[in-house]
């Protein structure tokens, strides 16, 4: 079943799956904005071997956007459950 789980606290986190990308963990600044690191993003550009189109892929992979991208779709039909948060 695909889910997206945010945490909050002095370091949030966000969890994205979806059965066909599998899982992403993502660091979320003050804004819920994705936090990328330097070495990811320079990983991405080495390996897309100046092949800009690959390099965007490869950012888009960073920073979980495919998996945004396919849970949109329950979050327009409505499919959302929020858990009560656990104290």
């Amino acid at each position: 079943m695909p889910f997206e789980i945010e945490t909050e606290g002095s370091s949030p986190e966000r969890y994205l799956f979806h059965p066909g990308l599998g899982i992403a963990r993502q660091i979320l600044n003050e804004a819920g904005e994705t936090l990328l690191r330097g070495e990811a993003v320079e990983a991405a550009l080495n390996a897309s071997q100046g092949n800009l189109k690959e390099f965007e892929r490869r950012l888009r992979l960073l920073q979980g956007l495919p998996w945004l991208d396919l849970l949109e779709v329950y979050r327009a039909r409505g499919d959302v459950r929020l858990l009560h948060r656990a104290i």
